[in-house]
């Protein structure tokens, strides 16, 4: 095909997550087959308005045989996934490393929705059981898929608790990932050495929880406590636990004084 190759790994990922983000993940109904996947998501008519309103989408006059090349390419991208249950990646742009996201970042609205959910403000704490990494920053992608960018690569612990989400949300917030994919990098200014991506596990409340699921598509909201089945084999377990009620403390401690 006449296409120049990084719309093949550009076409399928904004294809399913801009899905994603307008509809929720079970909309896409995790096909398997091609003709599984909902009209909506993938089909010949979104990609003949893709090759319209894009002229340098290819090299000359698109043919018959290469919009159904396409067509098809695409879509066994989206299916080959969603069997191996791993993300649709898309394309990893070194400029998003220095902010950890876009520097055109559209979704401020969405972050600032969260920011009472952080470390900071949040009226929970996340307790860990369980073997895990704490390094690493959190790039951010949305509404592609979120990972976390590291400076060596991770050993052979599954779990990752990310130190750092300041450059990316403005605020820290302790989240989880299980890494299921590893990305090398190529030399670049900010010394990164590799991009891991998986399924995040972000602890919350109702109040926050759909929020976070626009913002990192590829995750789990913790409301309360959870496990984790690692490839190991190993159980990982972590609990919400509510902070202790600062005014009831004060009295607590008070009236102790005065007995």
């Amino acid at each position: 095909m006449n296409v120049h190759p990084q719309y093949i790994e550009k076409l399928p990922a904004d294809a399913f997550w801009f899905f994603v983000f307008k509809n929720g993940f079970q909309a896409t109904r995790f096909p398997t087959k091609i003709e599984d996947i909902p009209d909506d998501l993938w089909s010949r008519e979104i990609l003949l308005r893709i090759l319209k309103g894009n002229n340098n989408f290819v090299q000359d006059q698109p043919s018959e045989d290469l919009i159904d090349g396409l067509y098809y390419s695409v879509a066994e991208v989206i299916i080959d996934h969603n069997k191996k249950e791993k993300n649709i990646l898309g394309i990893l742009y070194q400029e998003d490393f220095k902010s950890c996201r876009d520097p055109d970042f559209a979704f401020q609205n969405l972050i600032d929705k969260q920011i009472l959910d952080s470390d900071q403000d949040c009226h929970y704490d996340l307790q860990l059981k369980g073997k895990y990494l704490q390094e690493g920053e959190l790039l951010l992608r949305t509404p592609f898929p979120s990972g976390i960018l590291l400076k060596s690569r991770p050993s052979n612990n599954s779990i990752l608790c990310t130190p750092n989400t300041l450059k990316a949300l403005g605020f820290q917030k302790k989240i989880l990932l299980l890494i299921k994919d590893e990305h090398p990098l190529p030399v670049n200014e900010y010394g990164y050495n590799c991009f891991v991506t998986g399924v995040f596990y972000i602890p919350t409340t109702q109040d926050y929880n759909l929020t976070w699921l626009k913002i990192v598509p590829n995750a789990v909201a913790i409301l309360k406590g959870f496990q984790i089945n690692q490839p190991n084999g190993d159980l990982f377990e972590g609990n919400i636990l509510q902070k202790p009620h600062i005014k009831k403390n004060f009295l607590d401690k008070v009236g102790s004084f005065f007995c």
